[in-house]
């Protein structure tokens, strides 16, 4: 032997990104692991992934991400994986089943790696159940108001302070004579009777320094018949970018129109008696 060739290579940064690495995947509130990409089967899980799925460590290692899949959303994986050629892990949202048989909503984000010597996917799995269940959660009681709304034998919209209409139900627009398009187009000075200008720039004025108004607005059909539509509307200043009025009417029409004939009537049942007592 003449000598030796000792060749060095520092890895003390590999070694501490390995290290940083390791801490943060079994340290991270989220359920993290690695698959086989070939295999499908688990090579490492953290403790979030054990607690939020039930399964031990040992039990994980013994199962493949197809257990923790539903039947059709593991079709649908593989139809990303016939498209593209690889196993894609996109966000979601997917359904995962629980030891328990629990179904639980999440989005996931991953990125390919070599681990132990295979090619592997990291995955990082958001729970997204309770999100989901809120937006449907909303989304039934939107339905629902929609429904009240578009059904309502009231007036119910909103407009702004110079009474652009904003939007609208239906309900207006069958007394109107209009559509509802062609009332998201009008202001609602031109329904107005022309005796009613005068009254809405005071109500517009009321409104803004008051917060609400109420009383009796008369407008103009399409055909040119007057209705009476008796409101109560107040003004919107937050959580919205420019103030709105949310208006709420009934028509009145026939209402006051009775009340106007009992009122005759009554004055006419007294100038009778007042005759008959002459």
């Amino acid at each position: 032997i003449q000598g030796i060739v000792l060749n060095y290579h520092d890895i003390t940064e590999r070694k501490q990104s390995e290290e940083s690495f390791r801490y943060l995947f079994a340290n991270n509130p989220q359920p993290m692991w690695v698959y086989d990409l070939e295999t499908l089967a688990f090579l490492e899980v953290n403790e979030a992934a054990i607690a939020k799925y039930g399964y031990s460590h040992d039990e994980f290692m013994q199962m493949t991400i197809r257990d923790i899949r539903l039947p059709e959303e593991w079709l649908r994986l593989q139809i990303d994986l016939a498209r593209t050629r690889q196993p894609q892990e996109s966000s979601g949202p997917w359904k995962h089943r629980t030891k328990d048989g629990t179904l639980i909503d999440v989005e996931v984000s991953s990125h390919e790696l070599e681990f132990l010597g295979r090619k592997a996917r990291l995955v990082l799995v958001t729970d997204v159940t309770e999100r989901k269940q809120a937006e449907e959660s909303l989304r039934a009681s939107e339905d629902r108001y929609r429904d009240l709304v578009e059904n309502s034998h009231d007036l119910i919209c909103t407009h702004d302070l110079e009474g652009n209409l904003l939007s609208v139900n239906s309900y207006p627009g069958e007394i109107l004579g209009y559509s509802t398009a062609e009332l998201l187009q009008m202001n609602l000075r031109e329904i107005l009777t022309p005796g009613a200008q005068e009254y809405f720039s005071r109500y517009l004025s009321d409104i803004q320094k008051d917060g609400i108004a109420k009383g009796d607005m008369h407008v103009l059909t399409r055909g040119g018949q007057v209705r009476i539509w008796e409101y109560r509307n107040t003004l919107r200043t937050e959580g919205v970018e420019t103030p709105v009025v949310r208006g709420m009417a009934r028509d009145v029409t026939e209402q006051r129109k009775a009340e106007q004939q009992l009122q005759q009537s009554e004055r006419e049942l007294a100038e009778a008696q007042r005759v008959a007592h002459l």
